[in-house]
């Protein structure tokens, strides 16, 4: 069986061209050792749990509510999870990104630059319009943003606020080194 795995691993790598995503300068870009999302103070999100997905820290996913989008038994329709993975290294995360479009079953998810916006240094969205999934991958983090509710979401600008905070705190790593 694991055989077939990387069989398909391999082939997901090709579709999407995983070996030209690799770029020479990716060995001196600086990495974090920690980052925590944080949707709510201007978009009304609730963070409602933060799971740990993986024995290494810095592996989470959010789950975000929107309280003020209720059904009628209460329970808000709009739910929103984000998965965070701090990764070892560039190369790592984009690993991490090969993975998660192996699991989606479209046959193929456009880059955000083909759907008209940028994210992270390499992003992919979701088929829906506007996109109610992102994934992407910034130095050595790798994001997928994806709405789960009853109430589909859309999510570019979500990603786009977690990309630039992790923008903020590279800049301010790079400021103190």
């Amino acid at each position: 069986m694991a055989m077939a795995t990387e069989d398909y691993l391999d082939a997901i790598k090709a579709h999407y061209g995983f070996d030209g995503w690799l770029a020479a300068d990716e060995a001196g870009r600086p990495a974090l050792a920690h980052f925590i999302a944080d949707l709510g103070p201007d978009t009304g999100l609730a963070l409602k749990a933060r799971t740990p997905t993986a024995a290494r820290r810095g592996h989470y996913a959010d789950h975000y509510v929107l309280p003020s989008e209720a059904d009628a038994d209460g329970e808000p329709s709009v739910h929103v999870l984000v998965n965070v993975a701090t990764c070892a290294s560039a190369v790592e995360a984009k690993e991490a990104l090969i993975f998660a479009l192996a699991r989606v079953m479209a046959p193929h998810l456009p880059t955000c630059h083909d759907r008209g916006f940028e994210l992270g240094d390499l992003g992919f969205c979701g088929l829906d319009d506007p996109p109610t999934l992102a994934m992407f991958v910034r130095n050595n983090l790798f994001v997928e943003v994806a709405s789960v509710g009853r109430e589909r979401t859309p999510v570019q600008a979500l990603a786009q606020t977690i990309d630039s905070q992790i923008q903020d705190q590279l800049m301010a790593g790079a400021a103190r080194g």
